[in-house]
C-alpha cells in the first residue's frame, strides 16, 4: 500500500472559524468523478541515467555529496503511459518526486550511503490502476572510505568494529561518522587530525541525526584540546548515542565543543562497570560543557546509568548541561538524568556544576533528576546544580527550573551560585526554582559562599534571586552549610535538617515550617460566573503578587482581564486604602446611536478599578499601564461573513472610537493589549480591502488582519502580491502604522513625497535602525535576520519586554546566523514571534517576504497580548502546522482534541498517508489540518473515522470499503 505523498482533489468544505488547522469533512460522493484517468501501465522515457530502473551513485562523501534538487536532475522527467480505454499511450510529464528521508542533517549534509525510493507525482486527474506498479525509482548512495570486508574500520589510532546493522565512513580531517543503526565498539587513542575552523567544526566521533548508536569506549583516549574548534565526540540533534565504557576513557574537545558533545534534541544513556571511568572536558576557550552543550548551546537528555564520570566544563561552560560564553547567554542544562554510579561535575566560572551554562545571561538549569548514587556538583559564579552565571551587569543569572534528588549522596556547593537553585551574577541573581528531595536513602550536603545554599544566588550587590520553592520529604536529610535558605514557606515531613553549625532538626508528618515574615505568595486567579465582575483584592495581597513576579487573571463567564507585575505596580502606585476593586460590566451604548451603529450586535463593556478614599468614596484608579502589561479578553463567535483579520476590540470615549491595532481574534475571544482602563467593544471594519491572490494561501488570514490595518501597500488593486519581498522601507512603515505613530518628516535627504518618509524618520530618532540611515538602501529587501534586529529594536522602544515563552530549539541552520543577529533571532523564536521553515532552517540571508511579514506582525500583536498565545497550532514560515505544548514543540504521534496527528523530527505535521504501525491505523491530513468523515484522495472514495483514522473491510453508510480503505464498486 504505498501512500507516501498522495496528492489529494480537495472537496469544498465547511467553514469553520478558528485559527488552527481545519478538520476537513467532505461533501456528497454519490458519484465518481469520471474525468480521472487509470494508468494502467507506463514506462520512462528519459532514464539515461538510470542502471535497471536504479539510479547508482558513488563516491558520496561530505565533500561530494548530492542535494535533492540535484538528484531529481537526474531522474526521468515524463512517462510513456497507457490509459484504461485509449488505443495508444500518452506522454504524461512528472510534475515532481518525493522522498521523505532524503533530507539535510542538521549539519546541513545530505545522505551519504543508503538506499532511498523517489516516487513520482503527476499532475492532477491521473491515477494509478491496481495492476499497475508505482511509479518510482530507487536511489542508491555508496560512500568513499568505507570499509566492510571485516566490519571494522582503523584510521587516525582509533579502531571502531561495528555490528547488527551499523556502518561507519571516515573522511580525512572530518573524522568517523556512525551512519547507521547499530552496535559499535570503539578502542585506541587518536593520532589523526581534524580540518576545523570557526564556520566548519570537526569531531572524531559523530553519531548524526536520526541514527541510534550503541557503543561501547573501551579505554579511548581523544585529545584535541590543541585544535581550535574540534570536538572528541558529538552526538548531533536527532541522535541517539547509547554508550558502556569500559576502562579508562578520555575526551577532551577544542575551542567551543564540549568533552561529549549532546546539544538539543539529542539523546546520551552512559553506563559503566564500577571499576571503569569516563573523562569528558570542554574545549579551554568557547564555553563548552564537559557533557551536554557546546559555546553557547543547550543541552540535550542525558542520562547516567552507572561508572565514574568526571565532566569539567571549559571556561563558563556547565560540567554537565549547557555550554557557556563569554558574550551570549549560556545554555540550559536541558534533561538530566543520574541513577547510578559515581559523578562529579564541575562548572568553569560561570558555569553551573550540574545545571546551565554562564553568559551575558545566565542559562536556566533545566530538569535535573537524581535518583542514586554519590555525585559531587560544584558552580563557582553558576549553582553547584541549578542556574549558570550572568556575567554583565544589569543581566539575569541563569534559574533553577525543576530539580528532584530521590535517592544518594549528593553534594553541591558554589561560591556566588546558590548550593541547589539559582546561579550568581553581575546584575540579578538566579532564582532557587522548584527544588524537591525526598526518600529514606537520600543525603543532600548544599552550600555557598556567597548565595544561599538552597534558593537564589548572589548577584554580588548585596541582593539575591528569589528563592524558588523547597520540599523535603519522606526520611530525606538535608544538610545546609552557610547561608540556609530563602524560600518562603518551605516544605519540611518526615525528613532531618541539619543548619551550618550542626543542629539537627527532626520533622514528624504533616508539618510545614510557619509562613517567612515576606508572607505566602496570594492567589492570582479568579474565576467569576455569569457575564459580569466585581472582585476586590487588598492591597497587600496585590503588592505581594507584584513583588514575586506574579500575574493577576480575573475571568466571568464572557470576559478575561489580566495584569502583569509592571500593571499591578501601576495600579498599586494610583491607589491608597486598604483594597482595590476590580469591575466590568456590560456597557449601555443607547445614547451614543452612531456609535452602537458602528458595533452594531457585538459585545461592549465597561472597566473599570477604583478605591475607597479616607471618606469611604469610591475613587477611580487612572493607571497607565506599560505597553504589554495589562490585556482583555471578550468571548466572541465570528459571524458566518465575517473575516478575523477585519474584527478589532474599540476604545469608546465619550462619542468617538479608537480602533485598537494592537488587538486580535484568537481561539474563540476577542483580546486587545490595553494602556488604560475605560469602556471597550468589538467591531468589525468593513472598509477592509478584499484581495484575489491570497485565497489559498497559508497566510490568508494574517495578510488580512495587515490589511485592516492599512500596514503595507499594494501596487495593483485587490493584488496582495503576498510572494514579494518586504523591503526595509515597508517593515518601519508598518511598524509605525501598528503603533500608531503621526510623525513628521524631518529627513531632508530623504524625498518629501515619499510615503514612508515620516516612518523612517520615527524609526531613527527612536533608535529602530541606526541614523547611519545612509547605510540602508530603504527600497531594498530586508533579510530575515535584520528584520528580527528591527523588531527587537521596536519591543525596546515601545517598553516591552520580550518573553521566553518556549523552549529552545536551535535552528539547523544557526552556524549562518551572524553574531550581531543571532540573540535577537533566539529571543524572539523563544517568544514565538518568528518562525522557521521546513526542516527548522532559519535562513537568516533569505528575504522576508509580504506574507512572512504579516504573519510575524500578527504573531507579535497576539503574543504581546498574552505570550501564551505562542503555545497551541501555528504555522512555520513554510505554511506548515507546528504545534507546541507547554513551551516544547511536538513531535512523533500526538492526540490533539481527541484527533490523532504526526509531526516530524523539526516539529511539522505530517500531510498525507501515514500508517501507525503500533495500531494499524491509516490518517490523512492536508494542509488545512485532519480530515475525517468522507474524502476523495486519488481518484478513490476513503472514510476516516472521527479520530482520524482510515475505515476499511467495513460499510459505511452502505458502501463496502476493502482492505485498502477505498470503496469497492461492483
Amino acid at each position: 500500500m504505498k501512500r507516501k505523498r498522495i496528492r489529494a482533489l480537495l472537496l469544498s468544505t465547511a467553514l469553520v472559524i478558528t485559527q488552527l488547522p481545519m478538520v476537513i469533512m467532505a461533501d456528497d460522493f454519490k458519484t465518481e468523478n469520471t474525468l480521472v484517468k487509470s494508468i494502467t501501465d507506463w514506462t520512462f522515457i528519459n532514464d539515461e541515467q538510470l542502471n535497471n530502473g536504479n539510479l547508482n551513485l558513488d563516491n558520496i562523501s561530505k565533500e561530494n555529496q548530492f542535494s535533492f534538487d540535484e538528484v531529481v536532475a537526474m531522474l526521468p522527467t515524463a512517462i510513456n503511459a497507457y490509459i484504461e480505454d485509449e488505443v495508444s499511450p500518452s506522454t504524461i510529464g512528472i510534475v515532481g518526486w518525493s522522498c521523505d528521508p532524503f533530507i539535510q542533517d542538521p549539519e546541513d549534509n545530505w545522505p551519504l550511503i543508503g538506499d532511498y525510493t523517489f516516487v513520482a507525482e503527476l499532475a492532477n486527474g491521473y491515477t494509478l490502476a491496481s495492476e499497475a506498479s508505482a511509479i518510482e525509482v530507487k536511489v542508491l548512495l555508496s560512500g568513499t572510505n568505507t570499509y566492510t570486508e571485516n566490519n571494522y574500520i582503523e584510521q587516525g589510532g582509533i579502531k571502531i568494529i561495528y555490528d547488527n546493522g551499523g556502518m561507519v565512513t571516515y573522511t580525512e580531517g572530518s573524522g568517523f561518522t556512525l551512519i547507521k543503526d547499530g552496535s559499535y565498539i570503539i578502542s585506541g587513542t587518536w593520532s589523526g587530525n581534524l580540518s576545523a575552523s570557526a564556520y566548519n567544526s570537526q569531531f572524531v566521533i559523530t553519531v548524526p541525526f536520526g541514527v541510534t548508536a550503541n557503543v561501547t569506549l573501551d579505554s579511548v583516549t581523544i585529545n584535541v584540546n590543541s585544535t581550535d574548534y574540534a570536538g572528541a565526540f558529538l552526538v548531533t540533534a536527532g541522535g541517539t548515542a547509547n554508550i558502556a565504557f569500559d576502562g579508562m576513557n578520555i575526551l577532551t574537545s577544542g575551542s567551543n565543543h564540549a568533552g561529549l558533545e549532546v546539544p538539543e534534541n539529542a539523546t546520551l544513556t552512559l553506563k559503566g562497570g564500577d571499576s571503569d571511568s569516563l573523562e569528558a572536558t570542554g574545549g579551554g576557550y568557547g564555553s563548552g560543557a564537559g557533557i551536554g552543550g557546546g559555546e553557547s548551546a543547550n543541552s540535550g537528555k542525558i542520562a547516567i546509568n552507572g561508572g565514574n564520570i568526571t565532566a569539567n566544563g571549559a571556561s563558563r561552560g556547565a560540567g554537565i548541561g549547557g555550554g557557556g560564553s563569554g558574550t551570549y547567554d549560556g545554555g540550559s542544562g536541558g534533561t538530566i538524568i543520574i541513577s547510578d554510579g559515581t559523578v562529579i561535575a564541575n562548572g568553569s566560572n560561570g558555569g553551573a556544576g550540574i545545571g546551565g551554562g554562564g553568559g551575558g545571561n545566565g542559562g536556566s538549569s533545566g530538569t535535573i533528576i537524581i535518583r542514586n548514587g554519590t555525585v559531587t556538583a560544584t558552580g563557582d559564579e553558576g549553582a553547584g546544580i541549578g542556574g549558570g552565571n550572568g556575567r554583565l551587569t544589569g543581566v539575569c543569572a541563569g534559574d533553577g527550573d525543576k530539580i528532584t534528588i530521590s535517592g544518594g549522596t549528593v553534594t553541591a556547593m558554589s561560591r556566588y551560585g546558590a548550593g541547589i537553585g539559582g546561579g550568581g551574577s553581575g546584575g540579578s541573581g538566579g532564582s532557587g526554582g522548584a527544588v524537591e528531595i525526598f526518600g529514606q536513602n537520600t543525603t543532600v550536603t548544599v552550600s555557598s559562599s556567597y548565595g544561599f545554599d538552597v534558593g537564589g544566588g548572589y548577584d554580588g550587590v548585596f541582593s539575591f534571586g528569589t528563592g524558588g520553592s523547597l520540599s523535603v520529604t519522606d526520611g530525606a536529610t538535608l544538610i545546609m552549610k552557610n547561608n540556609g535558605t530563602n524560600v518562603s514557606n518551605p516544605i519540611y515531613q518526615n525528613c532531618t535538617i541539619i543548619d551550618k553549625n550542626g543542629n539537627r532538626t527532626e520533622y514528624n508528618s504533616n508539618i510545614t515550617l510557619p509562613t517567612s515574615s515576606s508572607g505566602s505568595i496570594p492567589k492570582d486567579s479568579y474565576k467569576i460566573s455569569g457575564n459580569s465582575i466585581n472582585q476586590s483584592i487588598t492591597r497587600t495581597n496585590l503588592r505581594r503578587l507584584a513583588n514575586a513576579g506574579k500575574s493577576l487573571t480575573l475571568e466571568s463567564d464572557m470576559v478575561v482581564m489580566s495584569f502583569d507585575p509592571a500593571a499591578l505596580k501601576a495600579i498599586l502606585a494610583n491607589t491608597t486604602g486598604s483594597k482595590v476593586t476590580f469591575t466590568v460590566m456590560p456597557a449601555d451604548l443607547s445614547k451614543s446611536p452612531e456609535i452602537k451603529t458602528i458595533i452594531d450586535s457585538h459585545p461592549a463593556y465597561d472597566f473599570s478599578i477604583t478605591y475607597k478614599n479616607n471618606k469611604g468614596v469610591n475613587v477611580p484608579v487612572n493607571a497607565e499601564f506599560p505597553a504589554g502589561s495589562a490585556a482583555i479578553q471578550l468571548n466572541y463567535t465570528p459571524l458566518e461573513n465575517e473575516s478575523l483579520g477585519s474584527l478589532f476590540i474599540v476604545y469608546i470615549d465619550d462619542k468617538s472610537i479608537e480602533w485598537l491595532n494592537h488587538s486580535s481574534y484568537h481561539n474563540g475571544f476577542m483580546m486587545a493589549g490595553v494602556d488604560h482602563f475605560s469602556t471597550y467593544a468589538i467591531a468589525y471594519k468593513i472598509s477592509t480591502p478584499t484581495y484575489t491572490d491570497i485565497t489559498d494561501h497559508w497566510a490568508k488570514n494574517d495578510i488580512e488582519f495587515a490589511a485592516a490595518r492599512d500596514l503595507f501597500t499594494v501596487s495593483k488593486t485587490n493584488e496582495f502580491s503576498p510572494n514579494t519581498s518586504l523591503t526595509y522601507a515597508e517593515l518601519i512603515t508598518a511598524l509605525g502604522k501598528l503603533t500608531g505613530i503621526q510623525p513628521e518628516a524631518s529627513v531632508t535627504d530623504i524625498k518629501a513625497d515619499a510615503a514612508y518618509a515620516p516612518y523612517i524618520d520615527w524609526a531613527i530618532q527612536e533608535n529602530i535602525i541606526p541614523n547611519r540611515y545612509e547605510l540602508f538602501n530603504l527600497n531594498a529587501p530586508i533579510t530575515r535576520e535584520q528584520m528580527a534586529d528591527v523588531m527587537m529594536n521596536y519591543a525596546k522602544q515601545i517598553g516591552y519586554t520580550i518573553p521566553d515563552t518556549l523552549v529552545s530549539m536551535p535552528f539547523t541552520d544557526k552556524n549562518l546566523i551572524s553574531k550581531e543577529s543571532e540573540k535577537a533571532v533566539t529571543a524572539l523564536y523563544q517568544a514565538g514571534i518568528i518562525k522557521g521553515k521546513d526542516g527548522n532552517r532559519f535562513d537568516p540571508l533569505a528575504y522576508v517576504n509580504r506574507a512572512e511579514g504579516s504573519a510575524m506582525l500578527h504573531r507579535f500583536v497576539e503574543i504581546m497580548i498574552d505570550p501564551d498565545t505562542a503555545n497551541g497550532w501555528v504555522r512555520n514560515d513554510s505554511g506548515h502546522w507546528l504545534y507546541y505544548q507547554a513551551g516544547n514543540i511536538l513531535t512523533g504521534w500526538q492526540t490533539i482534541d481527541n484527533l490523532t496527528y504526526y509531526f516530524n523530527s523539526y516539529g511539522e505535521m505530517h500531510e498525507g498517508w501515514k500508517l501507525d504501525s503500533e495500531n494499524e491505523k491509516w490518517y490523512f491530513w492536508t494542509n488545512d489540518g485532519a480530515v475525517i468523515g468522507w474524502k476523495f484522495i486519488y481518484g478513490k472514495w476513503y472514510f476516516f473515522y472521527e479520530d482520524g483514522s482510515m475505515a476499511a473491510n467495513t460499510i459505511i453508510e452502505g458502501y463496502q470499503l476493502g482492505s485498502e480503505g477505498s470503496i469497492i464498486y461492483n
